[in-house]
């Protein structure tokens, strides 16, 4: 197959595992130029070559600002917003804990990253960001209450 993407650059955030590493593999195949982030860097250094490395977490700002330079500093054609799951369970199940963690964890990067790149690709005139989401944003899962809430509100 060809998508018409050789040497254009693409951010993967949660590429260790998953989608993002599936979503990786095929840019790459293309011929793309792929700058990785996630928190197991390790691990993107073991399976990916050829790739630029961003380790760190996404909930953590340090990580975010490393994203943001790296935008800034090249063109860059799309970014794909992933990353892990936040705890299971029903909504009696839950305490005001595990929303507080699952905030940061399925949201709030999510919102500083776009604020802060969209600018950026306006400025350049090109660029698209692609929020990888969960089947529970069209059919809520009752096991899975804080995935169903956030990523919603996401969409």
């Amino acid at each position: 197959m060809d998508l018409k993407i050789n040497q254009q650059r693409f951010l993967i955030c949660g590429a260790s595992s998953g989608f993002g590493e599936a979503v990786a593999r095929q840019l790459i195949s293309e011929g793309a130029k792929v700058v990785l982030v996630a928190r197991r860097g390790e691990l993107l250094y073991k399976k990916f070559l050829n790739a630029e490395i961003l380790e760190g977490s996404l909930t953590d700002s340090d990580t975010i600002d490393k994203i943001v330079r790296s935008v800034e500093m090249g063109e860059f054609h799309g970014i794909l917003f992933n990353a892990g799951e936040p705890p299971t369970g029903t909504p009696l199940q839950t305490t005001i804990e595990d929303w507080d963690q699952a905030w940061p964890l399925v949201m709030s990067w999510k919102i500083d990253l776009a604020l802060r790149i969209a600018p950026l690709l306006a400025k350049k005139g090109y660029g698209r960001m692609l929020f990888l989401e969960s089947q529970t944003v069209k059919q809520p899962i009752p096991s899975l209450v804080l995935s169903n809430a956030f990523r919603a509100a996401v969409v």
